[in-house]
This record gives structure tokens, C-alpha cells and sequence, in this order.
């Protein structure tokens, strides 16, 4: 990472505050993606169901 921020010469003070932000928005990116699996284990379910199968998209 070091080398990009002085390839381009990005300051410190961007950097920290970037770090910040990521660690800010880690709690909501982990919610999105257990609804995101929870949703996609609710499609998997109703495609056994179905008997839908990989020939069906084709």
C-alpha cells in the first residue's frame, strides 16, 4: 500500500481517514451480506421445491 500512496502522492491524512471509513461502514456491509445469504438460501430452498434446475436457465 505504501507504494501507491507515494506513487500518487496521497497524504496520510486522506489514508487515515479512509481506514476510518471502512471500519465505519464494516457493521452495515456484514448485515448486507447475511441478508444477502440468508435471501439466497430462500431462493436455493424454493428452487428444490420447483425442481428447478441448471437446465431451466439454458
Amino acid at each position: 500500500m505504501e507504494e501507491i500512496t507515494n506513487l500518487f502522492d496521497i497524504s496520510n491524512k486522506v489514508i487515515d481517514n479512509a481506514k476510518k471509513a471502512e471500519i465505519d461502514v464494516d457493521v452495515v456491509f456484514n448485515e448486507i451480506e447475511k441478508v444477502a445469504l440468508y435471501n439466497q438460501a430462500k431462493v436455493m430452498k424454493a428452487f428444490n421445491k420447483f425442481q428447478v434446475s441448471r437446465n431451466a436457465f439454458w
